[in-house]
């Protein structure tokens, strides 16, 4: 009698906690909806079957119980006996297609089944027809007997959060099956950033997707295909590795595999241009000025790296004398390292070659006191012709009329300078 009555009342309170949700929550009469009909369908049979305990008869991967017709419209049946127990009833199951692919993330496909029949003399039923529409489709409901509110609030979220998909806010997944459908947003993200031309934001937009979906299929693919575009490739020969282990796409795997083995080559070639570079480095600390050309030319060619391939350059500049060549890759230099070094290096320079006040001037860079690059530029181009030189009214106070860069520089040995 005890374990009966402990029954009794928890199935009341049960009752009364359903009675107490608001009425708003249940499922709208009528809802329209942007996203195409058959992926609605799909989320709307996949709540109710996820709300309805053991009414579908075979595991959550067979898909969501739905009945097609000709028209495209979809209808969601659920009906219930006396006893309490709920199933579906239709002639066949929608299965969403899990893809990383934009144009195939949201396709939903339809298959035949046999086994969803329903029950003879139903005593309630939940009856959802999904009917598709020039711009999206229309979601109606209707209800016989008593249904679970939790079943109808359930749903109701459903279509809130299907309503998000295509927006750029974001909302809490209904239930946690429904929380892979959070990548949608970030792979339409991921596809709108490489149109522009956005690599990071785009391979950024990808890793976030592939938070909620780590099972997305091809999207390690094309995380490795940006890494590998942004010049990461050790990073995209990892990642396309173990896309190519992962996938179970023949074609997939292929590509995959081909482009680990381009970024795999393109590293090798980097560290062969490495090793070429300390060689160089090393001829022209043990006085052979032509091996070391030769080492540099040939880096520069099959691996080219252009702040290595400069500072390289510089230096066999400046050991063969040529500081007007040495000047000209430390302008460059400093246009691809702006750094406090290559300004130093700059102003080295400029002293060498008897540009004393610009010297000065590209100094002040080091000490913090910044020249803009334009009148630097713009100063050394015309350091031959004061008089006539249009300068930033402000740098041309500073100059004196008669300053050491009226004078030639001196004469240096030059030898055939590197191209």
């Amino acid at each position: 009698m005890q374990h009966s009555t402990a029954v009794l009342i928890v199935g009341a309170l049960t009752a009364l906690g359903a009675c107490s949700l608001p009425r708003e929550s249940c499922a709208p009469a009528d809802h329209a909806s942007s996203l195409p009909a058959a992926v609605v369908a799909y989320l709307c049979a996949d709540a109710c079957r996820i709300a309805l305990l053991n009414a579908d008869p075979l595991p959550y991967h067979a898909g969501a119980p739905a009945s097609a017709a000709a028209d495209g419209s979809f209808l969601i049946c659920f009906e219930q006996r006396a006893d309490g127990h709920w199933t579906a009833r239709a002639s066949g199951r929608l299965c969403a297609n899990r893809s990383s692919d934009l144009a195939h993330v949201m396709t939903v496909e339809w298959l035949p089944a046999t086994e969803l029949r329903g029950f003879n003399n139903p005593c309630a039923a939940l009856r959802i027809l999904v009917t598709p529409e020039a711009d999206g489709c229309r979601v109606t409901s209707d209800i016989a007997g008593i249904v679970p509110d939790n079943v109808l609030l359930h749903l109701a979220q459903t279509l809130r959060f299907s309503d998000r998909l295509l927006q750029a806010e974001q909302l809490p997944p209904c239930c946690s099956q429904h929380s892979r459908w959070l990548s949608v947003p970030w792979l339409r993200r991921a596809s709108h950033c490489e149109e522009i031309g956005e690599l990071i934001d785009a391979r950024r937009a990808l890793h976030s997707a592939r938070s909620f979906d780590q099972g997305l299929p091809g999207i390690d693919y094309r995380i490795g295909q940006l890494d590998a575009a942004l010049g990461q490739d050790e990073a995209a020969e990892k990642r396309l590795r173990a896309a190519a282990f992962a996938s179970a796409d023949p074609g997939l795997r292929a590509a995959a595999a081909l482009r680990a083995a381009d970024s795999l080559a393109r590293l090798d070639s980097s560290v062969r241009g490495q090793r070429l570079r300390r060689d160089a480095h090393r001829r022209l600390t043990a006085g052979d000025t032509a091996s070391a050309r030769a080492l540099a030319l040939q880096a520069e060619a099959e691996a080219p790296e252009p702040t290595a391939d400069l500072r390289l350059r510089h230096r066999l500049q400046l050991i063969l004398a040529d500081a007007r060549g040495a000047l000209g890759t430390a302008l460059l230099l400093r246009e691809y390292e702006p750094t406090q070094s290559a300004d130093q290096l700059l102003a080295i320079d400029l002293g060498r070659v008897g540009c004393i006040e610009l010297a000065k001037r590209a100094e002040s860079r080091v000490t913090g006191r910044a020249l803009p690059s334009a009148e630097l530029f713009a100063a050394l181009s015309n350091y031959g012709d004061f008089e006539n030189a249009t300068y930033p009214d402000k740098l041309k106070a500073t100059l004196p009329l008669q300053s050491p860069l009226h004078k030639p520089p001196a004469a240096t040995p030059n030898a055939a300078p590197i191209r």
